[in-house]
């Protein structure tokens, strides 16, 4: 459905993104995923036709849209577009925004259309609603039927959720990627929010300073991330020193793991073993103790962060285990994701 081949976009002499390959199939959800200034909203205008190529070639349905010589309009390149700050009309009511792409249809046509999306985005009653009545969520959901309503080719959603509190974001992602399965829509996220990333995609480009550092599921980014700049951007992360014994295993202060698959080092090398919340488990039987330095509820669970032999950790654990700062807790081991990088 869209193929990116090595294209280079600049503003003036500022190279902003660098060689990026990449490819979206059809029915897919991608992600761009980077921190500001990472080159993912400047991919992102380059695909709708906003912003032009320097070099390379973008194909959407195997159509050549854009190339150092070629620049298809955006209105032709059946793109729907779903903005940051929404863009609704706020002296139109939900259906006529709904309805602002479909003036070329007939009436019919365009009221069937109408009730084909509210009951899509489930906002059936709230036709004749003005924007400013909705809620934030319901706000989201109206600008989504609008970029729905031509049943683009390609969906490009740009930072939507940004305004929106943290537990809505979630909730909202969540529902938007169920909407757009249902219509098999094939779209492309840009969102420096890891967790939005992966509640949405099904596969996600990690990008820094306008190159692709890392692309694959958001199963395989996480858990098999390729630098250790790449693990932290991705969520919480402590490190232990490592060194790969003579069985070939990687041995730390706090245990001995298996080694990774695909790991290349000689006996002996210094390593750092990557530890996620994920990976230590609460366990009051077990004999490995570490002392609670700071707390975080987070309602269901608390995040723990831990001291145990002076090595940092963090663990997730039941909110019904209310251990205060400098309680000793039990803790063990469940690295089923062993990733280690070289020391330092």
């Amino acid at each position: 459905m869209l193929t990116l081949q090595d294209i280079q976009i600049c503003y003036g002499s500022n190279r902003v993104v660098e060689q990026f390959s990449w490819h979206l199939d059809a029915g897919d959800i991608g992600c761009l995923l980077g921190s500001s200034g990472s080159g993912k909203t400047s991919i992102l205008k380059a695909i709708a036709g906003f912003k032009a190529i320097s070099t390379g070639g973008i194909h959407i349905n195997d159509n050549e849209v854009s190339s150092d010589i070629r620049q298809v309009p955006p209105e032709q390149r059946q793109i729907g577009m779903m903005f940051q700050d929404l863009a609704l009309f706020p002296h139109l009511n939900v259906a006529r925004n709904i309805t602002f792409g479909l003036q070329k249809l007939t009436k019919d046509k365009q009221q069937a259309r109408l009730e084909e999306l509210l009951d899509l985005v489930d906002l059936v009653g709230k036709e004749n609603a003005m924007v400013h009545e909705l809620s934030g969520g319901q706000q989201q959901r109206v600008a989504l039927a609008r970029a729905l309503a031509p049943k683009p080719n390609l969906l490009l959603l740009d930072e939507p959720f940004s305004s929106l509190d943290k537990d809505l974001r979630e909730s909202l992602a969540t529902q938007i990627r169920q909407i757009l399965k249902a219509e098999h829509i094939t779209a492309l996220l840009v969102t420096h929010d890891h967790v939005e990333a992966f509640t949405m995609a099904d596969k996600i480009a990690v990008l820094n300073k306008g190159h692709l550092v890392q692309s694959g599921t958001p199963y395989e980014v996480y858990h098999r991330p390729d630098s250790p700049d790449i693990a932290r951007f991705l969520g919480i992360c402590d490190y232990l020193p490592a060194q790969l014994n003579a069985e070939g295993k990687v041995a730390t202060p706090l245990g001995t793991f298996a080694m990774p698959s695909g790991g290349e080092y000689e006996p002996g090398a210094a390593l750092q073993l990557l530890v996620r919340p994920d990976d230590v488990v609460h366990d009051d039987n077990s004999a490995m103790k570490a002392t609670v330095v700071r707390r975080y509820f987070k309602g269901a669970q608390f995040l723990f962060e831990l001291r145990c032999q002076e090595h940092r950790l963090h663990c997730y654990a039941s909110a019904h285990h209310d251990h205060k700062p400098g309680d000793a807790i039990g803790i063990r081991f469940d690295m089923q994701h062993s990733v280690i990088f070289p020391a330092g």
